[in-house]
This record gives structure tokens, C-alpha cells and sequence, in this order.
């Protein structure tokens, strides 16, 4: 399995921009949901906390992320 890193913010949703997945402001502070639709046409989603564009999320967010996503780990690490 390849060995991640953190990534700022907007690093990380760039990448995931790659996956189909999509950022949305809640509206409330620093919180954001991204959002991936699957085959269905249903919408996946995780909430994230960055306190910033240029907060650093942790890798074990990042993997959380992937596996909601259904991302495989190496194709998103390759990007980086």
C-alpha cells in the first residue's frame, strides 16, 4: 500500500476534483462537505473541518476520505 502524506486543503480537493468529487461551503464557518455522485446517480458525501484553504488534514482523514469515495489509494497517491 503506498505511504501518504499530508496534504493542505486545497491540495486535496484538487486531487479529488480528478475523482469526480465536488466541494460545497455548508454556509457555517470553516465547514465543508465534498460530494461524489455513484453510478445510481446517488450522492455520497463526507464533511471536513479545514480551518483554512491552507490547513494541513492529516492522513488518516485523507484515507477516510478515499474509502468513502470508493478512491483506490494508490491511483490518488500517484497524483500527488
Amino acid at each position: 500500500m503506498p505511504e501518504g502524506h499530508p496534504l493542505k486543503y486545497r491540495e486535496l480537493v484538487e486531487v479529488l476534483n480528478a475523482f469526480g468529487v465536488v466541494e460545497s461551503r455548508t454556509g457555517r464557518g470553516s465547514r465543508r462537505m465534498l460530494y461524489k455522485a455513484d453510478v445510481e446517480g446517488l450522492k455520497q458525501s463526507y464533511p471536513i473541518h479545514p480551518h483554512s484553504e491552507h490547513a494541513e488534514i492529516h492522513t488518516h482523514i485523507i484515507r477516510a476520505v478515499l474509502r468513502r469515495f470508493k478512491i483506490p489509494e494508490e491511483s490518488f497517491w500517484n497524483r500527488c
